[in-house]
């Protein structure tokens, strides 16, 4: 597998460097100005999206490590059982003082 970012990936950004500014963002469509990067596809990385905006392309780079780290894992705590309505001593549940 060739490297993701080796000599041809830094020859093709330097080429296509200097003609993105004003061209539409691959992420969000609006023109190019500012940090910009060679933006690679979310669902097969060996492939280009096209050139972003750097906030647009590590948000979405954030986005999808949030979601796979969110359905690879259950939330701490709940490990996919539901919550005890026993009293941790043991003992029969307390009633109310009032009868509301």
């Amino acid at each position: 597998m060739a490297l993701r970012y080796g000599g041809a990936h830094q020859a093709k950004r330097a080429r296509e460097r200097p003609y993105m500014h004003g061209k539409p963002c691959a992420r969000c469509g609006k023109p190019l100005d500012g940090p910009i990067e060679l933006d690679h596809d979310d669902d097969d990385p060996s492939r280009y999206l096209g050139w972003s905006h750097r906030r647009c392309n590590r948000a979405a780079r954030n986005r999808l490590e949030a979601a796979r780290a969110h359905y690879q894992s259950p939330a701490p705590g709940r490990g996919g059982q539901e919550p005890s309505l026993e009293r941790p001593d043991g003992l029969e549940p307390r009633q109310h003082a009032r009868a509301w």
